[in-house]
């Protein structure tokens, strides 16, 4: 059934909490038991999957799903001077976490590599001993179904960028746009955050792909250079906050394919309300993109607070069309009475776009 687009500007705060867990040698268990152009790989003429058994010796924490296995890897593992929590004493249970490798029982490489970000708080696995958890699983496990690997990156995400824009950098112009620049390059852009390199999306990333080479098992395509990645070669999704990372690297970079849940809106800060300007953020409105809207896609629902607002800024900034590249629901057209996560527990409607596994055809629709 035909589903109407939308788009989304809220943060998902997903609140998990944290403790310290094994070593990254060790291989314990957690208790978790669109057309996208010339794809990347090995060699594009070859769709024959690749079906090597998967050696998970290397993970922290395993989780064994319908397309493949998950995996979590610790960052400080790798490199002494990255984070596996925050450091902030409001909130220091959230956010960071281990990476979360999706490893696809049927890597094809055709498709190469995907890469989720989590929305705010988020923790791709949360390093808990008795509640260990892999985040999003039931999505990793959709884009293995389709033959990638997944990277979940555990990233700096423990704040909101619309709290600090609507707050304490309300009265800076480019709030937003340098919160994120600085999220992701890990150099001194924003008075609001404090993300140094090692802790940046661009280093985490490099040293993990590093590492992620050296596994056998572990298939990326063999023209993915880590210290010169290129981001044409990727696609990349995120999930609220995390969805707003997703364009903005699609936007300023360029990007395979870029897939919102839940998103992409940054808030204005006092300087973007000139008269007759969309109220959001003004890296959305400065400039072309890298990436054109024919190479995206976008997903939420209706029951989301903030649907209107995504709905606009997928219509009006992006270019999006209804039905093609962005697309929403609601819980009567789906026959529901509420939405549900992967382990059956309820969630609102900002949280069913990447939670709630009725809702993965329309998933596939925006981003497959």
């Amino acid at each position: 059934m035909k589903k109407i687009l939308i788009t989304t500007v809220c943060f998902c705060f997903i609140f998990v909490g944290y403790q310290n867990c094994a070593p990254m040698s060790s291989s314990t268990n957690s208790t978790d038991n669109n057309s996208q152009g010339t794809p990347p790989g090995d060699d594009p003429t070859d769709t024959t999957p690749d079906d090597t058994p998967i050696d998970t010796s290397f993970c922290a924490a395993t989780k064994t799903v319908s397309n493949g296995t998950l995996c979590a890897v610790k960052p400080s593992g790798l490199d002494s001077r990255t984070k596996d929590v925050n450091t902030l004493p409001t909130n220091p249970d959230y956010g960071f976490g281990y990476h979360a490798i999706a490893i696809p029982t049927h890597y094809d490489p055709n498709k190469g590599l995907w890469i989720h970000f989590t929305g705010t708080a988020g923790r791709p696995y949360n390093q808990k001993i008795r509640k260990s958890s892999f985040d999003n699983y039931n999505w990793l496990d959709e884009i293995m179904s389709q033959g990638y690997t997944v990277i979940q990156l555990a990233y700096d995400n423990a704040k909101s960028v619309n709290d600090i824009c609507q707050h304490e950098g309300l009265d800076h112009d480019n709030c937003a746009g340098e919160v994120r620049e600085e999220i992701l390059t890990g150099v001194p852009q924003s008075l609001y955050v404090d993300t140094d390199a090692y802790n940046s999306v661009d280093y985490r990333l490099q040293v993990l792909l590093t590492y992620l080479k050296l596994q056998a098992s572990v298939k990326l395509p063999s023209t993915i250079l880590p210290t010169a990645m290129d981001w044409s070669q990727v696609t990349v999704s995120g999930h609220s906050q995390g969805g707003n990372h997703a364009y903005y690297i699609a936007k300023n970079r360029g990007v395979r394919f870029a897939c919102m849940l839940a998103s992409p809106y940054d808030t204005f800060d006092k300087f973007d309300l000139t008269a007759g300007a969309i109220p959001i953020a003004d890296w959305f409105t400065t400039g072309g993109s890298a990436t054109p809207v024919s190479r995206m896609g976008q997903f939420a629902t209706k029951e989301d607070d903030q649907y209107s607002t995504f709905n606009n800024t997928a219509h009006i900034v992006l270019g999006m069309k209804e039905g093609q590249e962005s697309f929403s629901t609601d819980l009567a057209t789906e026959g529901l009475t509420e939405y549900h996560d992967a382990d059956g527990k309820v969630v609102d409607g900002h949280a069913a776009a990447v939670h709630d596994p009725s809702l993965a055809s329309l998933r596939a629709q925006a981003c497959f």
